[in-house]
């Protein structure tokens, strides 16, 4: 390896732990608002938590609750290790964004100079800024509810599962990419994990990943390989959702001893949360929509974003179709996958978007500025979506 090269791989590692250590600082800042500010589900959390382990026994999802009572040993404050934890949970998502850019966009990082390395790692940094489209400055408006936002800040299960429904992403992606079952450990390792801190997310996996799987491999031991590890997923998906709604009781213990089901309730719950559907569908997610009809030539064949949006389909078809009965009917509870797949929509659809950029010549076209406008005021929106969690309490 040559010495530019060598220096260009430590400039890479180092600003990508960077990032890192600025998402975290100002990460936990704002999970320690929230908590202090009792806004969203993170105290409400720390409260299911502090019930279990008062009946001896623990969540059906027990990962997120496991780790913060074992962490708070260590700093002897159950609301720090929230901070910490959760903190730590998006500085790993942002890092885990800049690492697979190298994994999967067709131009290495390592071609670019330092200005456009820089660049371009900050386009992927501020995902997690990103918000569905807010047109107003008003914060006393809705700018949550009804809208598929890449990005929620008050529900600490999601927040902590999001580095690995990214990972099970990705190692899933280059199981098709490549049609070889080199990954099906990691694959179920990661869908484990998954479903034990929030099963939301393979909701929506367990569907996309063998059915591409089976366009792309047909009926081949790729396939077959796929379709049995996502069958184990679904075993422990099913043990656990007979626990929380069979054998689980604590939980009803929060709403009054009433039972809840899974119920087939088309739109009933969106709803409930919308005024008009398609109106905030457009909003949340206006970017990968351009960048998909502006690069269509380059993106129909994109298999990264082909996948993310087949999974962001399926994600959304569980939340129009289904709902839970009982008192949690409108507690949004099967929207959460949504969240977790418009996130890596997005970034799909950003590796589109860097892959299509003239970069290097700074030659532009005007499609150009239009998908980098959008994309633009998807952060601003997710600015002023967090300036009304700071100024107002409110997340909604």
């Amino acid at each position: 390896m040559k010495i530019n090269d060598h220096l260009k791989l430590i400039y890479n590692r180092g600003s990508n732990f960077g990032f890192f250590i600025i998402s975290f600082i100002l990460s936990f800042f704002l999970i320690q608002f929230i908590l202090s500010h009792y806004i969203g589900d993170l105290n409400t959390h720390l409260v299911i938590l502090k019930n279990y382990v008062a009946a001896g026994k623990w969540p059906g999802n027990f990962l997120y609750y496991l780790t913060v009572y074992l962490f708070s040993f260590i700093t002897r404050s159950e609301q720090l290790s929230v901070a910490i934890l959760l903190g730590l949970a998006v500085a790993a998502r942002v890092y885990i964004s800049l690492w697979l850019i190298n994994k999967v966009l067709d131009k290495k990082l390592e071609t670019f100079t330092f200005t456009i390395n820089v660049f371009i790692k900050l386009l992927f940094a501020l995902l997690v800024l990103c918000h569905s489209i807010v047109l107003t400055f008003n914060l006393n408006q809705q700018l949550y509810l009804g809208t598929i936002t890449p990005n929620v800040w008050h529900n600490s299960t999601w927040l902590f599962m999001m580095p690995f429904a990214l990972l099970l992403f990705y190692y899933s992606y280059k199981y098709l990419s490549e049609g070889k079952i080199d990954n099906w450990l990691h694959i179920l390792i990661l869908i484990v994990i998954n479903i034990s801190i929030k099963p939301s997310f393979f909701f929506c996996f367990g569907l996309s990943f063998p059915l591409l799987c089976l366009i792309r491999c047909k009926f081949t031991k790729v396939s077959l390989v796929a379709v049995l590890i996502t069958f184990l997923g679904f075993l422990i998906l099913g043990l656990q959702y007979l626990y929380i709604y069979k054998f689980d009781k604590v939980l009803p213990t929060f709403y009054n001893n009433e039972s809840s089901k899974i119920i087939f309730q088309p739109f009933l719950v969106w709803n409930a949360f919308s005024k008009n559907i398609f109106f905030d569908l457009m909003k949340s997610i206006s970017f990968p929509i351009l960048v998909y009809i502006l690069y269509y030539k380059y993106a129909k064949n994109n298999l990264l974003l082909k996948y993310s949006l087949i999974n962001y389909i399926f994600a959304l078809l569980i939340f129009v179709l289904f709902a839970e009965s009982g008192p949690r009917l409108f507690h949004g509870n099967l929207i959460w996958q949504t969240y977790a797949a418009a996130y890596i929509l997005f970034f799909s659809s950003l590796i589109v978007f860097v892959t299509q950029l003239n970069i290097k010549k700074f030659k532009f076209e005007i499609r150009d500025f239009v998908v980098m406008a959008a994309y633009l005021f998807h952060i601003q929106s997710g600015i002023l979506y967090l300036a009304k969690i700071f100024t107002l309490n409110n997340y909604l």
